[in-house]
């Protein structure tokens, strides 16, 4: 899967099941920002996915540099929930990453 929020909208989000790709709406990423190696949430705004991410590693920067700032995070982990697709609700789980990244250029 590939979701974003806040940026480009909805048209980077997409699932790819059984060799095909399944279009998805606007993602919502629910997650404490101070604490990101709690559970997440991540779902659309259409009813497409619903999945809990389980942060299991984390690879973070945060670089200060006069007019560049940037505030890097990328927790690596288990991801669980359901997808919607044309012919009924599928479970789906695997590994994967999420990202946060706050620039200033």
């Amino acid at each position: 899967a590939n979701l974003v929020a806040n940026f480009n909208n909805r048209l980077e989000n997409a699932f790819w099941l059984g060799g095909g790709v399944v279009p998805l709406g606007q993602a919502v990423f629910h997650y404490d920002r101070e604490r990101p190696m709690e559970p997440w949430r991540v779902f659309t705004e259409d009813g497409g996915l619903d999945i809990r991410f389980f942060p299991e590693g984390r690879r973070a920067e945060r670089i200060i540099g006069g007019v560049v700032e940037s505030d890097f995070q990328q927790p690596c982990g288990r991801f669980e929930g359901t997808i919607q697709t044309a012919t009924g609700l599928v479970a789906v789980s695997g590994q994967g990453v999420t990202e946060e990244h706050w620039a200033v250029w």
